[in-house]
């Protein structure tokens, strides 16, 4: 019944909303980045529903981009009105790749927007996300580029995951003191998406690497060496999540000690 009674109050605000106007943007122009978890495995509030997958709220240079979607809209739509997060200000949805547990909550932003938002996808994507949403409004991303100012994709990066091919882009977002790097899974290889980006933004430092970076497969050992890459690289601080997996975030979170950010369903950061 909660569901239910959620479900028409969102289209109640959605009508009232489209019919006075356009949607609100984000009101701060501050180059300020404040990221807050909204869809993940693990919860670190217990009014918050977790789930298969991984969604991040992201306000930074007046835009308020909702990076992927997790895997049920309304789990999504709720855990934002508990985070007093007002989806009606989103400007933008980046999709990371076109995995379930990435997509299957768009349905919910872009009809709470009544799909007047514009969603970032992989150009390889587009086809199979518009058959699952037909009506959403989309900005293919192919090549490493910037999509707002001081906002960027890392464009198309191709893997073979489960026998299947696939692609996926990360979002990067330049900071006064470094850039700010958001994966959904990392199927490419954290250590591509990495040296992608220092080719690309030779002698920036970066302050944060924060998403999945699916090591949940990886060896102790194999942990330790990517995660002695990573500090080698001229990551600063790191907050994997998602499926990342248990055994790589502890061994994180001693390996990194102060630099490890803490990053699970509910979590928010300001830098």
């Amino acid at each position: 019944m909660k569901r239910i009674a959620f479900i028409l109050a969102l289209f109640f605000v959605t009508a009232a909303h489209c019919s006075f106007g356009s949607p609100a943007v984000a009101s701060s122009k501050s180059d300020s980045l404040r990221i807050v978890i909204t869809f993940n495995n693990s919860s670190v509030e217990s009014n918050l529903k977790a789930g298969p997958g991984f969604s991040a709220w992201i306000e930074f240079k007046g835009k308020v981009i909702v990076f992927d979607a997790g895997s049920d809209y309304l789990t999504l739509l709720e855990n934002m009105q508990k985070l007093n997060l007002d989806f009606m200000k989103v400007t933008d949805i980046f999709i990371s790749h076109n995995h379930w547990d990435h997509v299957y909550g768009i349905p919910g932003i872009a009809g709470a927007k009544n799909f007047q938002v514009n969603t970032f996808i992989p150009k390889s994507s587009v086809d199979a996300i518009r058959q699952q949403v037909p009506r959403i409004q989309y900005t293919e991303t192919d090549e490493f580029k910037e999509l707002y100012p001081g906002i960027w994709s890392t464009g198309e990066m191709n893997c073979q995951f489960l026998n299947t091919a696939i692609a996926e882009q990360s979002l990067i977002l330049e900071t006064e003191d470094g850039l700010a790097v958001i994966t959904g899974c990392s199927h490419p290889g954290i250590e591509t998406l990495i040296n992608r980006v220092n080719a690309k933004f030779p002698g920036k430092t970066i302050k944060l690497l924060l998403g999945g970076l699916h090591l949940d497969k990886k060896t102790q050992t194999e942990i330790a060496n990517i995660s002695g890459y990573l500090k080698k690289s001229g990551v600063k601080t790191i907050a994997p999540s998602h499926c990342t997996g248990d055994a790589a975030i502890e061994y994180f979170k001693k390996d990194w000690g102060d630099n490890f950010l803490q990053m699970f369903l509910g979590d928010e950061r300001k830098l």
